[in-house]
Protein backbone atom coordinates (compact mmCIF):
# COMPACT_ATOMS: atom_id res chain seq x y z
CA UNK A 1 0.00 0.00 0.00
CA UNK A 2 0.86 3.49 -1.09
CA UNK A 3 1.75 6.38 1.97
CA UNK A 4 -1.40 8.18 -0.05
CA UNK A 5 -3.73 5.22 -0.79
CA UNK A 6 -2.87 4.60 3.19
CA UNK A 7 -4.03 8.65 3.89
CA UNK A 8 -6.95 8.83 1.91
CA UNK A 9 -8.36 4.98 2.63
CA UNK A 10 -10.20 5.71 6.01
CA UNK A 11 -8.09 3.53 7.50
CA UNK A 12 -6.36 7.18 8.73
CA UNK A 13 -8.96 8.95 10.04
CA UNK A 14 -8.04 12.79 10.66
CA UNK A 15 -11.10 14.07 11.86
CA UNK A 16 -11.51 11.11 14.05
CA UNK A 17 -8.37 11.01 14.92
CA UNK A 18 -8.01 7.28 14.36
CA UNK A 19 -4.14 6.37 13.66
CA UNK A 20 -3.32 2.86 13.09
CA UNK A 21 0.22 3.61 14.44
CA UNK A 22 2.32 0.57 13.58
CA UNK A 23 1.23 0.20 9.79
CA UNK A 24 1.98 4.47 9.53
CA UNK A 25 5.39 4.39 11.15
CA UNK A 26 6.13 1.02 8.62
CA UNK A 27 4.73 3.33 5.95
CA UNK A 28 6.56 6.48 6.71
CA UNK A 29 10.06 4.38 7.43
CA UNK A 30 9.73 3.01 3.23
CA UNK A 31 9.23 6.40 2.36
CA UNK A 32 12.45 7.74 4.28
CA UNK A 33 14.64 4.89 3.42
CA UNK A 34 13.67 5.28 0.04
CA UNK A 35 14.24 9.08 -0.26
CA UNK A 36 17.31 9.05 1.33
CA UNK A 37 18.52 6.23 -1.04
CA UNK A 38 17.55 8.55 -4.09
CA UNK A 39 19.45 11.69 -1.89
CA UNK A 40 22.64 9.62 -1.48
CA UNK A 41 22.65 8.72 -5.14
CA UNK A 42 22.28 12.31 -6.62
CA UNK A 43 24.98 12.83 -4.28
CA UNK A 44 27.22 10.64 -5.26
CA UNK A 45 26.35 11.52 -9.10
CA UNK A 46 26.85 15.46 -7.93
CA UNK A 47 30.32 14.87 -6.10
CA UNK A 48 31.67 12.52 -9.38
CA UNK A 49 30.51 15.72 -12.02
CA UNK A 50 32.59 17.81 -9.76
CA UNK A 51 35.77 16.23 -9.49
CA UNK A 52 35.56 15.25 -13.15
CA UNK A 53 35.11 18.87 -13.68
CA UNK A 54 37.61 20.08 -11.29
CA UNK A 55 40.01 17.72 -13.26
CA UNK A 56 39.39 19.39 -16.53
CA UNK A 57 40.06 22.55 -15.36
CA UNK A 58 43.87 21.62 -13.75
CA UNK A 59 46.06 22.66 -16.75
CA UNK A 60 48.59 20.79 -18.87
CA UNK A 61 51.87 21.21 -19.12
CA UNK A 62 52.91 23.43 -22.47
CA UNK A 63 56.56 20.71 -22.69
CA UNK A 64 58.02 17.21 -21.17
CA UNK A 65 58.41 18.07 -17.34
CA UNK A 66 61.61 16.01 -17.63
CA UNK A 67 63.29 18.10 -20.22
CA UNK A 68 66.50 19.14 -18.68
CA UNK A 69 66.74 22.30 -19.89
CA UNK A 70 63.42 23.44 -18.35
CA UNK A 71 64.45 21.73 -15.26
CA UNK A 72 67.52 24.13 -14.82
CA UNK A 73 65.68 26.98 -15.89
CA UNK A 74 63.17 26.00 -12.92
CA UNK A 75 65.67 25.27 -10.53
CA UNK A 76 67.33 28.78 -11.04
CA UNK A 77 64.25 30.27 -10.72
CA UNK A 78 63.56 28.35 -7.49
CA UNK A 79 66.86 28.99 -5.95
CA UNK A 80 66.26 33.10 -6.31
CA UNK A 81 62.70 33.34 -5.09
CA UNK A 82 61.44 30.37 -3.48
CA UNK A 83 64.77 28.86 -1.73
CA UNK A 84 65.84 30.93 1.78
CA UNK A 85 63.19 30.91 4.21
CA UNK A 86 60.19 29.17 2.65
CA UNK A 87 61.54 25.75 0.90
CA UNK A 88 65.00 25.66 1.40
CA UNK A 89 68.33 24.63 -0.33
CA UNK A 90 67.26 23.38 -3.01
CA UNK A 91 64.11 22.69 -1.85
CA UNK A 92 65.65 20.65 1.28
CA UNK A 93 62.65 22.64 3.58
CA UNK A 94 62.34 25.47 5.84
CA UNK A 95 58.70 27.05 6.78
CA UNK A 96 57.39 24.46 4.57
CA UNK A 97 58.31 20.18 4.57
CA UNK A 98 60.96 19.35 1.89
CA UNK A 99 60.30 18.46 -1.82
CA UNK A 100 62.95 16.09 -2.33
CA UNK A 101 61.41 12.68 -1.84
CA UNK A 102 57.92 13.75 -1.73
CA UNK A 103 55.38 11.07 -4.12
CA UNK A 104 52.49 12.93 -3.14
CA UNK A 105 53.06 15.88 -5.85
CA UNK A 106 50.50 16.27 -8.96
CA UNK A 107 51.94 18.53 -11.59
CA UNK A 108 48.40 20.25 -12.13
CA UNK A 109 47.72 20.69 -8.52
CA UNK A 110 51.71 22.70 -8.11
CA UNK A 111 51.16 24.85 -10.93
CA UNK A 112 47.77 25.97 -9.34
CA UNK A 113 49.40 26.52 -6.01
CA UNK A 114 52.51 28.44 -7.14
CA UNK A 115 49.74 30.60 -9.67
CA UNK A 116 47.37 31.27 -7.38
CA UNK A 117 49.25 31.22 -3.55
CA UNK A 118 47.69 29.56 -0.39
CA UNK A 119 46.29 31.04 2.56
CA UNK A 120 46.11 30.46 6.08
CA UNK A 121 48.92 28.74 8.38
CA UNK A 122 50.60 27.61 5.02
CA UNK A 123 50.35 31.24 3.13
CA UNK A 124 52.23 31.27 0.25
CA UNK A 125 52.53 34.00 -2.36
CA UNK A 126 50.68 33.98 -5.81
CA UNK A 127 53.23 33.90 -8.96
CA UNK A 128 50.20 34.21 -11.34
CA UNK A 129 51.44 37.97 -12.39
CA UNK A 130 55.15 37.61 -11.54
CA UNK A 131 56.12 34.95 -13.69
CA UNK A 132 54.96 33.65 -17.28
CA UNK A 133 53.00 30.40 -17.60
CA UNK A 134 55.86 28.87 -19.16
CA UNK A 135 58.09 29.65 -16.28
CA UNK A 136 55.68 28.81 -13.93
CA UNK A 137 55.55 25.25 -15.53
CA UNK A 138 59.24 25.10 -15.48
CA UNK A 139 59.13 25.43 -11.42
CA UNK A 140 56.61 22.94 -11.80
CA UNK A 141 59.18 20.56 -13.70
CA UNK A 142 61.56 21.43 -10.79
CA UNK A 143 59.58 20.38 -8.23
CA UNK A 144 58.77 17.19 -10.02
CA UNK A 145 62.40 16.23 -10.28
CA UNK A 146 62.68 16.98 -6.60
CA UNK A 147 60.26 15.13 -5.50
CA UNK A 148 61.98 12.29 -6.96
CA UNK A 149 65.52 12.94 -5.87
CA UNK A 150 66.30 11.49 -2.34
CA UNK A 151 67.67 13.69 0.35
CA UNK A 152 69.59 17.00 -0.16
CA UNK A 153 73.02 16.80 -0.44
CA UNK A 154 74.63 17.28 3.08
CA UNK A 155 76.40 21.02 3.20
CA UNK A 156 80.27 21.16 3.07
CA UNK A 157 80.60 22.53 7.04
CA UNK A 158 83.97 24.17 7.46
CA UNK A 159 84.33 24.45 10.86
CA UNK A 160 84.92 27.72 12.77
CA UNK A 161 88.54 27.52 12.90
CA UNK A 162 89.09 27.99 8.86
CA UNK A 163 90.30 31.17 8.90
CA UNK A 164 88.29 33.07 5.60
CA UNK A 165 89.72 32.60 2.33
CA UNK A 166 90.19 36.65 1.75
CA UNK A 167 89.69 39.74 3.96
CA UNK A 168 86.45 40.68 4.77
CA UNK A 169 86.82 44.30 4.42
CA UNK A 170 87.90 43.94 0.49
CA UNK A 171 85.14 45.90 -1.26
CA UNK A 172 85.05 44.03 -4.13
CA UNK A 173 84.09 40.82 -1.77
CA UNK A 174 81.53 42.81 0.27
CA UNK A 175 79.70 44.04 -2.67
CA UNK A 176 79.28 40.55 -4.03
CA UNK A 177 78.04 39.39 -1.27
CA UNK A 178 75.43 42.27 -0.83
CA UNK A 179 74.01 41.66 -4.26
CA UNK A 180 73.77 37.81 -2.92
CA UNK A 181 72.26 38.89 0.10
CA UNK A 182 69.92 40.40 -1.81
CA UNK A 183 68.85 38.03 -3.79
CA UNK A 184 68.58 35.43 -1.41
CA UNK A 185 68.24 36.79 2.59
CA UNK A 186 66.23 40.30 2.18
CA UNK A 187 62.57 40.21 1.74
CA UNK A 188 60.44 38.94 4.65
CA UNK A 189 63.67 37.05 6.23
CA UNK A 190 66.40 40.05 6.83
CA UNK A 191 64.50 42.40 5.27
CA UNK A 192 66.40 45.24 2.22
CA UNK A 193 70.07 45.85 3.50
CA UNK A 194 69.47 44.13 6.34
CA UNK A 195 67.37 46.70 7.68
CA UNK A 196 65.10 43.96 9.21
CA UNK A 197 62.33 41.52 8.59
CA UNK A 198 61.39 38.49 10.59
CA UNK A 199 64.39 38.68 12.29
CA UNK A 200 66.28 41.79 14.12
CA UNK A 201 67.92 44.11 11.78
CA UNK A 202 71.63 43.68 11.08
CA UNK A 203 72.73 47.26 11.22
CA UNK A 204 74.61 48.30 14.52
CA UNK A 205 74.63 44.70 16.10
CA UNK A 206 77.74 44.31 18.20
CA UNK A 207 76.87 40.12 19.56
CA UNK A 208 77.75 38.85 15.75
CA UNK A 209 81.40 37.28 15.18
CA UNK A 210 82.78 36.05 11.62
CA UNK A 211 82.85 32.75 12.81
CA UNK A 212 79.27 32.43 14.42
CA UNK A 213 78.19 34.23 11.32
CA UNK A 214 79.17 31.68 8.72
CA UNK A 215 78.39 28.44 10.82
CA UNK A 216 74.50 30.08 11.06
CA UNK A 217 75.08 29.95 7.36
CA UNK A 218 76.06 27.15 6.87
CA UNK A 219 74.23 24.76 8.95
CA UNK A 220 71.05 26.81 9.05
CA UNK A 221 69.35 27.00 12.40
CA UNK A 222 65.83 25.26 13.83
CA UNK A 223 63.06 26.45 15.93
CA UNK A 224 61.61 29.24 16.26
CA UNK A 225 64.29 31.38 14.61
CA UNK A 226 64.26 28.79 11.62
CA UNK A 227 66.56 29.49 8.89
CA UNK A 228 67.55 27.22 5.89
CA UNK A 229 71.36 26.12 5.63
CA UNK A 230 73.24 27.06 2.66
CA UNK A 231 75.93 25.10 2.56
CA UNK A 232 75.27 24.24 -0.95
CA UNK A 233 76.82 27.83 -1.75
CA UNK A 234 80.16 27.35 -2.15
CA UNK A 235 82.92 28.12 0.75
CA UNK A 236 83.94 31.70 -0.88
CA UNK A 237 80.14 32.20 -1.62
CA UNK A 238 79.23 32.05 2.16
CA UNK A 239 82.26 34.15 3.20
CA UNK A 240 80.98 36.87 0.85
CA UNK A 241 78.00 36.78 2.76
CA UNK A 242 79.82 36.92 6.39
CA UNK A 243 81.49 39.99 5.00
CA UNK A 244 78.73 41.71 3.68
CA UNK A 245 76.76 41.28 7.01
CA UNK A 246 80.07 42.24 9.25
CA UNK A 247 79.89 45.57 6.95
CA UNK A 248 76.24 45.70 7.73
CA UNK A 249 77.03 45.26 12.05
CA UNK A 250 79.18 48.58 11.35
CA UNK A 251 76.47 50.77 9.68
CA UNK A 252 74.22 52.85 12.01
CA UNK A 253 70.73 51.55 12.63
CA UNK A 254 68.11 53.33 9.72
Amino acid sequence: MSLATFLFSGRFGMNAGTIHSNEALKLWSEVLVRSCNRILVLLSITAAWASAACADDLPAPPFDLADRAHVEAGRARFGANCAAYCHGFEGSGGKTRPFRGRQDLNPAEVFKVITEGRIGNEVMPAWGNGFSEAQRWELVAYIMFLGTSGNAPKPDVVRSTNEPPFDLSDPERIESGKLRFGANCSAYCHGFEGGGGKTPAFRGRTDLTRDEVFKVITEGRRGSDIMPAWGGLSVEKRWELVAYILHLTKQPPK
